[in-house]
């Protein structure tokens, strides 16, 4: 029977809430792959938009880092975080890795805020996308999406 990929971002629930140099969050991402198509390149993205307190002098990515878990390394990474108001194109989208067919990947990723920066709510993406997807279907070019409202606080 043909399966597809299926996506879990986690955690569950709609609300990142960080304190202004306090603790990161975790963010896990399952990719299960069915048995129909191989990936040659699937990638994840951060995206969020502009916080409503936006400050003169705040760096370009609103003092919200965004660090990738290093399983061979030990260690945490910092990745992009697009801080932008627009929809960005998947083909453009930087990175990512195979995903053959029946395969299971498992991304950890943590989430935290900068002592110095703006406070405020701002709508906080994290994507999968395949940028090498000639797809129309928004679903197929992107298998995998969870919204959350990223509030930081001092």
């Amino acid at each position: 029977m043909p399966t597809k990929l299926a996506v879990t971002i986690a955690p569950a629930g709609t609300r990142i809430d960080l304190r202004r140099g306090g603790p990161a969050q975790e963010i896990t991402i399952t990719m299960r792959n069915g048995n129909t198509v191989a990936y040659p390149r699937l990638a994840v993205m951060f995206q969020m938009e502009f916080m409503i307190s936006h400050v003169k002098g705040a760096d370009d990515q609103e003092g919200i880092v965004v660090e990738r878990y290093d399983a061979k390394a030990g260690v945490w990474r910092n990745v992009p975080l697009r801080v932008a108001n627009d929809a960005f194109p998947f083909s453009m989208v930087p990175g990512g890795s195979p995903l053959a067919k029946d395969e299971v990947r498992v991304e950890r990723y943590r989430v935290s805020a900068k002592k110095e920066g703006p406070v405020g709510t701002a709508d906080f993406m994290v994507e999968v996308v395949d940028p090498l997807s000639k797809s129309e279907d928004i679903d197929a070019a992107r298998p995998g999406y969870k919204g959350y409202d990223l509030t930081a606080r001092t």
